[in-house]
């Protein structure tokens, strides 16, 4: 039975969570102050911009053990080393000078250690204060990490366009946004009264890598993950290049940049809720919807178009993060869910590394970035086939539909 005090506190714990994310997700604004950077420092633009690859790259490998910190040691201990490694990051990085070698491990790999610790800590532990909303609160604990982003971005850009140095900054990022993980991570615990809840087969002490390698839900959600992230990182990594090559002004197409991130916050708390109503089959309905909307975005040449189609294809890229991390806990259990997703997640790893730059290299090759729009909708759409297929469960249910409408 859910008392009062119980609630009260899982809504604390659910606000911390969401702190804890809008600080870490830093980490998406980063394209602001690579600019100021090549403007400040003459840094190659190659160069600044790779520091936030390597981030991710680090974030999802990192994110692996940190998931295994947090089911041995609890939220709040792995949270407190996030924040550490994530302030330690940007401190060096503001350190720098313009050198591309410490920009590179402090705000990339430093960074991204840091976030990799600490981003399964608020969502594991809101899940356990609310079992049953697994959508709903996933999303609401993710959401803050989309919206980190748009609101750091504004913030560096009021202050460089001040005067301030770029350096200085990565200083107040350090300082404001390490703070607001270590605050936030303290409160995140989990009940005492909770229950271990793991799903049937993952037993605790069978909760390991080789047992859910070999289940072919688990293999379904790595391709949906894939699948749910390679368009949007492709879409996001070239958005104002896409406008720019249909003739969109330049104004327009950077605030579609900040468009796309308010789909992409709004899309972490809105799907959720669709889960808690339909299921699994909610992550098939979005990747569908998804591969639609990459196919307009091939044909939004005109710019009243193409702002709204950048905050779609925002919203649908936001959905995997909540999505997949839901049916996770679904699947294999609340206790399991910290081990598991990090392997998921790093096929958003491999997605980050392949989509921006398939994105631009098709543009090279064909002088076109329709053809891109079109290869990122295919990605998605058979996507969706393939995840129906390895879901036994929903092959055997499509089959039963069918013999049914057969005897009517």
């Amino acid at each position: 039975m859910v008392t009062r005090s119980m609630l009260r506190r899982g809504v604390v714990v659910l606000v911390a969570g969401l702190v804890v994310q809008l600080a870490l997700g830093a980490l998406y604004a980063w394209s602001t102050l690579a600019a100021a950077l090549q403007q400040q420092y003459h840094v190659e633009p190659s160069k600044a911009s790779s520091v936030v690859g390597v981030a991710i790259l680090t974030f999802t490998v990192v994110m692996i053990f940190g998931g295994q910190g947090v089911a041995r040691f609890g939220p709040r201990v792995m949270t407190v080393i996030s924040a550490a490694l994530f302030a330690s990051g940007y401190l060096l990085s503001s350190l720098a000078n313009g050198h591309y070698v410490v920009l590179l491990l402090g705000a990339g790999v430093l960074v991204g250690a840091g976030i990799g610790c600490g981003y399964t800590a608020p969502i594991t532990a809101c899940l356990a204060w609310f079992p049953q909303r697994k959508g709903l609160i996933t999303g609401l604990a993710v959401a803050g990490f989309g919206g980190g982003a748009l609101l750091l971005s504004q913030w560096a850009e009021w202050l460089l366009n001040r005067g301030w140095d770029v350096h200085h900054v990565l200083r107040m990022i350090a300082a404001i946004n390490g703070t607001g993980v270590l605050l936030g991570g303290l409160f995140l615990v989990t009940p005492k009264q909770a229950k271990d809840e793991v799903a049937e087969g993952m037993r605790p002490e069978r909760i390991s890598t080789k047992h859910f390698f070999r289940r072919r839900e688990f293999w379904a959600s790595v391709v949906g993950m894939f699948s749910a992230t390679f368009g949007g990182l492709l879409v996001i990594g070239n958005l104002k290049s896409i406008g720019l090559s249909y003739g969109i002004p330049a104004g327009i197409a950077a605030t579609a940049v900040g468009f796309f991130a308010i789909g992409n916050s709004a899309g972490r708390l809105l799907w959720g809720g669709v889960y808690d109503k339909w299921g699994r089959w909610t992550l098939v309905l979005a990747l569908v919807i998804q591969g639609i909307f990459l196919m307009a975005m091939g044909h939004a040449q005109e710019a009243v178009l193409f702002t709204p189609i950048a905050v779609a294809c925002g919203f649908l890229f936001g959905a995997a993060f909540v999505l997949y991390a839901a049916d996770l806990a679904t699947q294999f259990g609340n206790r399991a869910f910290p081990i598991v997703y990090p392997w998921v997640f790093l096929a958003y790893g491999v997605a980050g590394l392949t989509g921006p730059y398939i994105g631009g290299k098709i543009y090279e090759l064909s002088g076109s970035y329709v053809y891109a729009c079109y290869v990122a909708a295919a990605v998605s759409v058979v996507g969706a086939i393939g995840y129906v297929i390895l879901r036994q469960d929903m092959v055997h249910t499509l089959l039963a539909r069918a013999e049914q409408v057969e005897t009517d």
